[in-house]
């Protein structure tokens, strides 16, 4: 796709290397989410310098993506995923123009927070959890009850096991992800439905979809 018609998560400068780049391809993140793996590992960490190189290192299985090897160049990757590349770790999140990058991390590379967007019972009285970056997660009923849209949930990668819930109210760690506040973190003041008052800086209203409770335990 041509850089000026690309979304503003791509976190290059749209006016060097081409008028192109490469488009990512269907997956877990939407499109205007996400960014293909090929421009973040030669654009933004520009750890390889052409799209030969970029293919060389896929091709020897040192990247990852939430643990699982990945040699798709145009893999998409998008918010709270880690990115591994040989034996650096790396969270990928929004700054505050809206734009993915990627942020170092050294202790919770095995970990991942995915906020709920679906909750929905399935065959076998199950629930089954869809969280953001479009993973489902399946509960006995009795135990998927307790978990409301809107929240999260701190995993381990590639597993899925649940850890830690992450509940959207009063007093939560949220981040950010949209909006004039995007790639900043504030608290939950209170809930008013479709919007929050969050206290960070200052106190502001948001939208409630805008924001993402998180773990201020995990490096992000």
């Amino acid at each position: 796709m041509k850089k000026l018609a690309a979304p503003k998560v791509l976190g290059i400068p749209r006016k060097v290397r081409g008028r192109f780049v490469v488009k990512p391809s269907p997956g877990p993140h939407p499109k205007d989410r996400s960014v293909a793996l090929l421009v973040f590992l030669r654009d933004i960490l520009k750890v390889a310098e052409t799209a030969r190189e970029v293919k060389k290192l896929l091709n020897r299985g040192i990247v990852k993506v939430d643990g699982k090897v990945r040699k798709d160049k145009k893999f998409p990757v998008g918010f709270m995923d880690v990115l591994t590349v040989d034996k650096k770790h790396y969270r990928i999140l929004f700054d505050k123009k809206g734009r993915l990058f990627p942020k170092p991390i050294k202790k919770s590379a095995n970990l991942k927070i995915g906020m709920i967007v679906r909750k929905q019972m399935v065959k076998g009285d199950k629930i089954q959890l869809t969280l953001h970056d479009g993973r489902n997660i399946l509960l006995p009923k009795t135990k998927g009850r307790k978990y409301k849209i809107g929240a999260s949930l701190l995993i381990k990668i590639p597993s899925q096991e649940i850890v830690k819930y992450l509940p959207f109210d009063k007093g939560a760690e949220v981040y950010l992800i949209a909006g004039r506040h995007v790639g900043e973190k504030a608290k939950v003041v209170e809930v008013r439905g479709e919007k929050v008052l969050l206290k960070g800086e200052t106190e502001y209203e948001t939208l409630s979809d805008y924001a993402f409770p998180t773990d201020p335990e995990v490096e992000q």
